[in-house]
């Protein structure tokens, strides 16, 4: 039981966690390459800039987590509580809850905000690559939201 464990910067490159209660764990910038995270509880735990790379999150609960600059390129999110569409390839990173936000790099938004902004507001987030990758891609981005919807799944405790 890690409720609640401040785990910041800890390196836990391929540590068997499977089923571990995480819930409110402080993760931030942790290494998480190829842990074994099957059935963990996430919930509301903060893995901003954790690396999550290979990571093996099937059946977790990421539900409130934070995911901010987390890298999760090749990690396994089949049958994740919540788990967002992840983008990987492009400028940057992006990822898609399904529940109405959506994270392009450390820049997450409400997708009504995202569909909202205006060619000052997107340039001021990236003054050299933000707008032309927005005006690029703005389509495709808001209709992959739309499409990749799912209600907010049970907490656990």
């Amino acid at each position: 039981n890690l409720r609640d464990a401040d785990l910041s910067g800890a390196y836990l490159r391929g540590a068997d966690l499977r089923g571990a209660n995480l819930r409110d764990a402080n993760l931030r910038g942790a290494d998480l390459r190829g842990a074994d995270l099957r059935g963990a509880n996430l919930c509301g735990a903060d893995l901003r800039g954790a690396d999550l790379r290979c990571a093996n999150l099937r059946d977790a609960n990421l539900c409130g987590a934070d995911l901010c600059g987390a890298d999760l390129r090749d990690a396994n999110l089949c049958g994740a509580k919540n788990a967002p569409l992840v983008i990987s390839g492009l400028r940057w990173v992006i990822l898609i809850s399904g529940t109405g936000w959506m994270q392009i790099g450390c820049q997450r938004h409400s997708v009504s905000e995202w569909d909202g902004f205006d060619d000052a507001s997107i340039a001021e987030m990236d003054a050299s690559d933000a707008l032309p990758f927005w005006k690029a891609n703005k389509s495709l981005l808001i209709g992959l939201c739309d499409r990749h919807v799912h209600a907010e799944e049970k907490q656990e405790v």
